[in-house]
């Protein structure tokens, strides 16, 4: 049994991995032309936070460098430099020269962004921006989802693994969800939540409800965990829940400590 549960904490490691820009990881690794296409995924993910998607910019920009496209180079500094004038660059992430290019571009975009002296009227000042600039858009932070889950489950306390599945559907920060759980006994439950934020890692905080039938176990209690985007339609799951129960007939124990892992698909997603 020991074996079962050091293998299932092994397999909920490479959940949290995962929360970790694809993009960002292959820049590091060298390889950039990888890095562009995944980069350029993650921009139009509209859940993107505005720090992440700041970061993601940024090493788009790098990558872009690195593979000697210096038009499109400084076309994604000036947007980074536009939308998140405060984003530091690093000098011991990025090249020398890039990290010279970036400081120039963003004094440039600066300088542009200040009123014209002679420009009395702030409104008058406003009016002279281009109407055609673009604007970062903002995190579709209200919208709703519909995830079919699969995940597993252990119990340290009780020395169980299992597996299980799940739909749960959301909308803004709320959202509520049926599970099904596939142990040494069959159980069913139902999750009410919230989730906090509008980037790639959002904490989520629930109420739960679980039965086991078949012990005439039924209870509940607190859920705390995380979401993160793994793109515009997958959903890392990583939860801790503690449980106690009313047991009617001997054979379980009344208490339990559960951690599960899994992933999710927004079946809603645009």
């Amino acid at each position: 049994m020991k074996s079962s549960i050091l293998l299932c904490v092994l397999w909920l490691l490479p959940s949290v991995a995962l929360a970790q820009s694809r993009g960002i990881a292959l820049y590091e690794r060298g390889e950039y032309g990888q890095a562009r296409r995944a980069l350029e995924l993650e921009l139009r993910d509209r859940s993107l936070g505005a720090r992440e998607r700041a970061a993601a910019r940024l090493y788009l920009a790098a990558s872009l460098h690195e593979l000697g496209e210096n038009a499109d180079t400084r076309l994604q500094l000036e947007e980074l430099w536009r939308s998140h004038p405060e984003q530091p660059v690093d000098p011991a992430l990025f090249p020398p020269e890039f990290v010279l290019l970036a400081g120039e571009l963003r004094k440039k975009v600066i300088a542009e962004r200040q009123p014209s002296p002679d420009v009395k009227d702030p409104m008058a000042a406003d009016s002279t921006e281009s109407p055609g600039e673009p604007t970062e858009e903002p995190a579709a932070s209200g919208r709703s989802w519909l995830l079919p889950e699969v995940f597993g489950f252990m119990d340290p306390a009780g020395k169980a693994v299992g597996v299980g599945g799940g739909l749960t559907y959301g909308s803004g920060s709320f959202e509520l969800g049926a599970r099904a759980l596939l142990g040494r006994e069959v159980g069913a439950g139902l999750q009410l939540g919230l989730v906090l934020g509008d980037g790639a890692f959002r904490p989520h905080v629930a109420l739960r409800g679980t039965a086991i039938p078949g012990l005439s176990a039924y209870g509940g209690g607190p859920v705390v965990g995380a979401r993160f985007a793994l793109g515009p339609s997958f959903t890392a799951l990583v939860d801790v829940g503690a449980e106690l129960f009313k047991v009617s007939e001997s054979g379980y124990r009344s208490f339990a400590l559960t951690a599960s892992a899994g992933f999710g698909f927004d079946l809603l997603s645009p």
